[in-house]
């Protein structure tokens, strides 16, 4: 498991999801803050998760765009570069 500041949160104002440094959705509860989650894996490592990511090693910076809830992820590669970019519409 990660430790808690090693993830962003996004979210559409009923719910949020949490989004950890190597761009897995770890939890989350849809449609609202007191559903069943659907993925949980920051309490369990069964608990299920969902991310998109490089499958080699990267350099990772994260960062919120301004003045937003929006969350964007950088992976840079040696062979090159994917960003992940993380919200939920209202």
């Amino acid at each position: 498991m990660r430790p808690i500041h090693d993830y962003a949160a996004i979210g559409d104002g009923r719910t949020v999801a949490l989004v950890g440094r190597n761009g897995s959705i770890d939890w989350l509860c849809w449609p609202r803050f007191d559903s069943a989650s659907i993925f949980a894996a920051i309490l369990d490592e069964h608990g299920g998760s969902w991310s998109v990511a490089p499958t080699v090693a990267s350099r990772v910076t994260r960062r919120y765009i301004e003045n937003t809830n929006v969350h964007q992820t950088r992976f840079d590669t040696d062979t090159g570069t994917l960003v992940v970019t993380d919200l939920m519409p209202v």
